[in-house]
């Protein structure tokens, strides 16, 4: 039986650590959280790589501000997230080294969960197709009970619990209205 995947708080500048999983040219999965808006964010200054995303947001940020190959999937455009829903297969057959999904809460016993169904949905079809996935919650979130598993925590490999850097009152997202408030 597979056990819960380690819980690790950490400032929101040890998650680029958990980028380099991934290595050179590698393919990384984004999903449609701010968390993984951040970790675009810190992709924008590394070597080149390809993105696969169900975030508008995150493929406009990285189309216009890096040379990374960006691949948007998904079905239905879900208005609330800005994110694909339905078909989220990137392409059959194809394994992502490393995924990044936040969600709205995170339990052992549910894993890392959404508010919205087909949020959720979209979430789970991406990870299933990456070697490793990161969960990214605020620790404000951990403990906390979503309706919607997205990834059972047994996918999970790691669990990233976001905290204030030193004398930080919020983390800010250069291009979100959203940010987890301290």
């Amino acid at each position: 039986m597979h056990q819960t995947p380690p819980v690790d708080p950490v400032p929101i500048t040890t998650v680029l650590s958990a980028v380099a999983l991934a290595g050179p040219g590698a393919n990384i999965a984004l999903d449609s959280s701010a968390t993984s808006l951040a970790v675009a964010e810190m992709l924008l200054d590394r070597p080149r790589t390809v993105v696969v995303t169900t975030s508008l947001e995150i493929a406009d940020v990285l189309l216009t501000s890096s040379a990374h190959t960006v691949c948007l999937v998904g079905g239905e455009l879900h208005r609330a997230t800005r994110s694909m829903v339905g078909n989220t297969s990137p392409t059959a057959g194809t394994t992502i080294s490393v995924g990044f999904f936040g969600g709205n809460s995170y339990t052992p016993t549910g894993g890392l969960m959404d508010r919205d169904a087909a949020v959720a949905a979209g979430k789970g079809t991406l990870a299933a197709q990456c070697r490793q996935i990161i969960g990214i919650i605020d620790e404000e979130n951990l403990g906390a009970f979503g309706p919607y598993t997205a990834v059972p925590a047994t996918a999970l490999t790691r669990v990233l619990v976001l905290r204030p850097t030193a004398g930080s009152a919020a983390y800010s997202f250069r291009s979100s209205e959203e940010s987890i408030r301290r």
